[in-house]
């Protein structure tokens, strides 16, 4: 959701993404052209629209594609302004983006759910650093989803496999792996995205478990 209060939704067999009103109208479509409904439409197509982010301070929404493998920011009119990413082995490429998350600076951070690594991004765009997530639990495979930053910096990833959440520092450095399965309160069966909003509160979809928890940030 953007500041005027436009929900975004991705539309992955359609390859749009669409945009509603607090009152449930239509007011966005990104990607496809030739979509029946009536509304502005974005200068980009889009092949597999999934995770989507919301840079409030700049009016930028990103979109991965996951079959294109690239990450496309738009602004709230729908023009296409830029990409991140591409389909290569270069440090900044990645394959298949899931988790998308932007920082209070604009930073934007993409999950490679296939290389397994997160991909920092400045809010211009431009490439800054990658960091993996191969060896993060000793022993451990992981199959990782959703991401989110805090106000700190510290970066959640959700770990479907091992029904957790690892928590990195900036650097990439492992703090802790948070949660275990279950179906208690504060546990987790297959937790899937995850959103962090300004004030620190969590919010995970727990999948298996039919439910959404909250959590909330606090520093010690």
């Amino acid at each position: 959701m953007d500041a005027s209060g436009v929900i975004y939704l991705s539309d992955k067999q359609q390859g749009r993404v669409v945009g509603f009103d607090r009152n449930g109208a239509l007011v966005t479509v990104l990607g496809r052209p030739q979509s029946p409904l009536t509304s502005r439409v974005g200068l980009a197509d889009l092949s597999a629209p999934g995770s989507l982010a919301f840079d409030n301070a700049r009016n930028i929404l990103y979109v991965a594609d996951t079959r294109a493998h690239q990450v496309k920011a738009f602004n709230s009119l729908g023009a296409h302004l830029f990409d991140l990413g591409n389909s290569g082995r270069s440090e900044e490429d990645f394959k298949f983006p899931a988790g998308l998350a932007v920082d209070r600076n604009g930073n934007v951070y993409v999950l490679d759910s296939f290389r397994l690594r997160v991909f920092i991004f400045n809010e211009q765009g431009k490439y800054n650093r990658n960091f993996s997530l191969k060896g993060a639990v000793p022993g451990q495979s992981i199959r990782p989803s959703g991401l989110g930053v805090d106000s700190d910096g510290h970066i959640y990833v959700t770990d479907e496999v091992n029904s957790n959440i690892l928590i990195f520092n900036p650097d990439g450095s492992l703090v802790l792996t948070w949660g275990r399965t279950g179906r208690l309160s504060g546990d987790f069966w297959t937790p899937t995205a995850i959103f962090i909003d300004s004030q620190n509160y969590i919010y995970i979809a727990d999948q298996t478990n039919s439910r959404v928890q909250t959590f909330q940030y606090t520093r010690q």
